[in-house]
């Protein structure tokens, strides 16, 4: 990698100087991408395939005019990135006129290789393959077979002005291991995932215990429709991620908040929405979300409140949003959020320990939403299916496998009065995405949720 970064930056640094003999003030930005993806179908390899891209982002700015345009190329090709700085000033020429007039930030040069792993940047095809064989062992029949994916790889974002020839430099290594094992004959799937960025963060056991427990229980058990009613509910890490997504996108976005877009308003700050045990924040320093120590702009980033004690504390302010709303910018000019949400005081550690929960009272197990929505955005109001191994947890010690429900309900309720207790321990829960630029993300959130009277909205009569 040291290789690789010494070239960027030299690159850089020669394109900066012939964006100088142009007059032009400017920002670069150099995403490097190595990226390998193996995919599991029917208990075989369907996709075993590996990728190494460059993209060249140059953003031009005039008298309240900004234009950015990008490219994916051979870092060698110092011709096609000049034409291209070009066919930028050019199109500045004819870019509509803005309300605002864009900040270009100098900074001082930075680099943060924190979670930057090199022995997950050299984990091969072969021991991929062998980790997945682990977490599945013994599992596979003629009828329960394997699908998902391993996604690894290495990303570099790169940035450098016009102003001074500093530069910022951001790598980090990720892995994201998605397992489902499902039935051929019964239509059910359940599934266990990890999220690292240190490959002794891989622990292929941990996904075989969870595995191995789901599919024995969903073999044993008759599958049942759940009738419609309020339950208790447990949500698991990726079920409350999905949750967590939600609030950032409708309450923590600052173009939803200052367009009324979502559920907040600026002058919403310091007005109590959740349980008081909920808080939330953006940490660059929780390294399992692939934290982020500078913003695109070379700010420093620090530890920001965003809902605290269930008051909503602040939503991110952009350099654009800034501009263009005279506000002041908060560093969360960032690919993605490190976002955190607070442990609490409940003592679990695994699945199993519900059996023993729900001696008081029945309880459905979440451990992930899918096909979520947002159904009124001012409202929160938002909607998702469960899926991949659902459980309910009877009082007299039994399990019952339900098909697949679907919850409607507010943000506010959900995290607001229906909040019971979040669990000790936390996990980091991938958020990233398989397509488009490699962007590794990941919440940081408590591995269980217990929540009170959530009502079911639809219960499916099948898998």
């Amino acid at each position: 990698m040291e290789k690789m970064e010494n070239k960027i930056k030299k690159t850089l640094k020669e394109l900066r100087e012939y964006g100088l003999s142009k007059e032009a003030r400017f920002s670069l930005l150099w995403h490097y991408e190595n990226s390998h993806f193996i995919r599991y179908a029917n208990s075989g390899i369907s996709l075993n395939t590996s990728e190494n891209l460059n993209r060249l982002y140059i953003t031009v700015y005039g008298s309240y005019r900004q234009v950015t345009t990008n490219i994916i190329l051979d870092p060698s090709d110092q011709v096609k990135m000049r034409d291209m700085f070009d066919e930028a000033l050019e199109m500045l020429k004819f870019s509509g006129e803005l309300s605002y007039q864009p900040t270009l930030v100098d900074f001082e040069g930075y680099s943060d290789k924190r979670c930057y792993d090199e022995d997950l940047a050299k984990m091969d095809s072969d021991a991929m393959i062998d980790f997945v064989k682990k977490a599945t062992f013994c599992l596979e029949t003629d009828d329960v077979v394997l699908s998902g994916n391993f996604n690894k790889g290495e990303t570099v974002l790169c940035t450098i002005t016009s102003l001074s020839d500093d530069i910022g430099y951001w790598a980090a290594t990720d892995a994201q291991v998605t397992l489902v094992m499902s039935s051929r004959k019964k239509k059910w799937e359940v599934s266990a995932e990890q999220s690292a960025y240190r490959k002794k963060d891989l622990k292929p056991r941990a996904l075989h215990k969870k595995l191995s427990f789901l599919v024995h229980t969903y073999l044993r058990n008759k599958p049942v429709q759940l009738p419609l009613d309020s339950y208790r509910v447990v949500l698991g890490a990726a079920a409350t991620a999905e949750y967590l997504d939600l609030i950032s996108w409708l309450g923590v976005d600052g173009d939803a908040v200052m367009r009324s877009l979502g559920m907040h308003k600026k002058d919403d700050i310091g007005t109590k929405f959740f349980s008081e045990k909920i808080n939330i924040y953006d940490d660059p320093e929780a390294m399992g979300t692939f934290a982020y120590s500078h913003d695109l702009y070379g700010r420093k980033r620090e530890k920001l409140p965003l809902y605290q004690e269930g008051k909503y504390c602040n939503f991110s302010i952009s350099q654009t949003l800034a501009d263009e709303f005279g506000l002041e910018p908060n560093g969360m000019d960032v690919m993605h959020l490190n976002l955190t949400m607070d442990r609490g005081d409940w003592d679990i550690k695994d699945v199993r320990q519900l059996r023993e929960e729900a001696a008081e009272k029945d309880i459905l197990y979440i451990p992930y939403l899918h096909y979520t929505g947002i159904v009124n955005p001012s409202e929160g109001l938002v909607t998702g299916s469960s899926r991949f191994g659902a459980l309910l947890f009877k009082q007299d010690g039994t399990i019952q496998v339900p098909y697949n429900v679907r919850f409607t309900n507010k943000l506010s309720d959900l995290f607001g009065d229906n909040l019971i207790k979040l669990s000790k321990k936390r996990s980091a829960y991938n958020t990233s995405q398989t397509y488009g630029l490699r962007n590794p993300s990941a919440s940081l959130v408590p591995r269980f949720v217990m929540l009170e009277d959530v009502e079911i909205s639809h219960s499916n009569e099948n898998f």
